[in-house]
């Protein structure tokens, strides 16, 4: 399998997609942000009306268990949910992207920002997720309260290989925000079959690097860049 790059090289890559960010008509060729955008705003505003059904229904809860101790700012913890039906009979694409490509873009990206507040115990979203979906992909109930135990992460990323209209190599988007400062915490990624993968290893992780910001950094809100790398927490 070709190596794909080196760490410092990853980082400037990433820093340049940030620059690119910066200037909402960029992106990379075959980005199909703006077919995902209108799903996105509609997800994040479903996702504040369910977060404040929530706290208020936790308000009124006659016996409330204190709040975790706050954890300081810290590189975000992602959870990784591959969905890749699309490769299904491609052992080695799924296999680079499980276990190389998107491990090493979220190594990456961990090494430049931090969660100013992260999760205190488990990741737990809204009982009026089960049965959503985020993008292409459907929630796991893993994620949900009152279907299952959370886990103690930051962000859950979906992993999918959803069919692409032409043209289109990849898309992201976050679904949901929450915490205190309504940071992403639930987000998609789409490779679209037939066109990521003809991509060179090197240009697949610059795809990856790409929507890893979509879904992570250019939502509502986002982790704030580390400071040990000269930028100052929000």
């Amino acid at each position: 399998m070709p190596r794909l790059a080196t760490t410092p090289l990853l980082l400037l890559q990433l820093l340049l997609q940030l620059l690119l960010l910066a200037y909402p008509g960029i992106a990379h060729k075959g980005c199909g942000r703006a077919s995902v955008a209108q799903r996105e705003r509609e997800s994040i505003r479903r996702s504040v009306l369910m977060n404040a059904y929530q706290a208020a229904k936790e308000s009124a809860a006659t016996a409330r268990a204190p709040a975790p101790p706050p954890l300081p700012p810290a590189p975000p913890r992602i959870w990784l949910d591959f969905r890749l039906d699309g490769w299904a009979d491609d052992d080695g694409m799924r296999a680079q992207i499980e276990s190389d490509t998107m491990p090493t873009a979220v190594r990456v990206l961990r090494k430049l920002f931090q969660v100013r507040r992260p999760t205190p115990g488990n990741l737990l979203l809204p009982s009026g997720w089960a049965s959503k979906t985020c993008l292409d992909a459907a929630v796991d109930p893993e994620f949900v309260s009152g279907s299952g135990q959370g886990r103690p992460v930051d962000f859950v990323l979906y992993v999918t290989s959803a069919p692409c209209a032409a043209g289109t190599v990849a898309y992201a988007g976050a679904c949901a925000v929450g915490g205190e400062d309504s940071r992403p915490v639930m987000g998609s990624i789409n490779l679209c079959p037939g066109a990521y993968d003809v991509l060179t290893p090197r240009r697949q992780m610059e795809v990856i690097v790409h929507e890893l910001l979509h879904a992570l950094v250019s939502a509502p809100a986002a982790p704030a860049p580390a400071p040990h790398h000269g930028r100052r927490l929000r």
